[in-house]
């Protein structure tokens, strides 16, 4: 009898990340080029930029990914199955920041091999909430405006890189086989890591061509995209609005990354590759809500 393993090992598309503040926004920094920083920090800096403190903000983000993929092999049959649903949304006020995560996932892999089939179901769900007081929020008090593009922009990636690490679960694996049914049972958490890709809103500014250039190419140079960098229409005090993508998942064992296709292309990364989308909502105000 023989207990098979998930044959696929985690690959992370995001480097660490440092940051540097420019007019109250972050912008991410890892193994890119001092050239590519340097050209993201150009494109954001507005000539006439002015930092506008905040009364709110709400941003959100969304991953849905569904899918099968299956191979052949003379005898041997592989199929894998991936369902992911993630979310984290970030509520700030004067008083209080509020952090609420969402995240589930199942993967499972079939293996037929001559008289041997196995079945690796592994699941893993988190959701929490948090509040932090407001001596310790503070992530977008002020955020860049400028009057003369009527934009601001924001970094998602500054909220937290990583909202859905160390999730909760456990891996069930049936092998049937001459001998009969054996069933093996492990505890084993997951992580999902998605990029948001680099995003303008707006008309005709700097970062719009920007954005454009570097997420159809995938990959600027050598350097793999870090993204999180969305910029938005401003009026009235206050910017809203919605972002969605197509994206694809990539993973096994726990470790699911999430990315554009043209980053995948780009990374020359290998199927499976998992379909699904990403999106981005946000309301940034100068007023507080109503009846707070």
């Amino acid at each position: 009898m023989q207990l098979l393993w998930l044959r696929r090992m985690p690959v992370w598309l995001a480097g660490p990340i440092s940051v540097l503040l420019v007019l109250g926004a972050a912008l991410p920094s890892h193994s890119q080029s001092p050239t590519t920083f340097a050209k993201i920090a150009k494109a954001l800096m507005y000539p006439d930029g002015k930092s506008v403190a905040l009364r709110y903000s709400r941003v959100v983000v969304e991953v849905s990914i569904s899918g099968t993929h299956t191979e052949r092999d003379e005898s041997r049959v592989l199929t894998e199955t991936l369902t992911l649903q993630a979310r984290v949304s970030y509520v700030e006020q004067p008083r209080v920041r509020v952090t609420a995560r969402h995240v589930e996932v199942k993967s499972v892999t079939t293996e037929v091999d001559k008289d041997t089939k196995s079945v690796s179901t592994h699941t893993c769900a988190l959701s929490d909430t948090k509040s932090t007081p407001a001596k310790r929020a503070g992530t977008y008090q002020t955020v860049p405006v400028s009057k003369r593009y009527g934009a601001t922009y924001f970094d998602t990636l500054t909220w937290n890189t990583s909202p859905w690490h160390n999730v909760p679960g456990r891996v069930v694996t049936k092998v049937s086989d001459s001998t009969g049914e054996h069933t093996f049972e492990q505890r084993l958490t997951c992580s999902v890591l998605a990029r948001v890709p680099y995003h303008s809103a707006v008309g005709a500014t700097p970062f719009t061509a920007l954005a454009r250039s570097l997420e159809a190419a995938g990959k600027d140079g050598d350097d793999m995209l870090v993204g999180g960098i969305m910029e938005a229409n401003w009026a009235k005090g206050g910017s809203f609005g919605s972002f969605f993508v197509p994206v694809l998942a990539f993973g096994g064992g726990g470790h699911y990354s999430v990315n554009t296709k043209a980053a995948m292309v780009a990374e020359s990364v290998a199927p499976p590759l998992f379909p699904g989308k990403l999106s981005v909502t946000w309301v940034l105000d100068t007023k507080a809500p109503a009846g707070r």
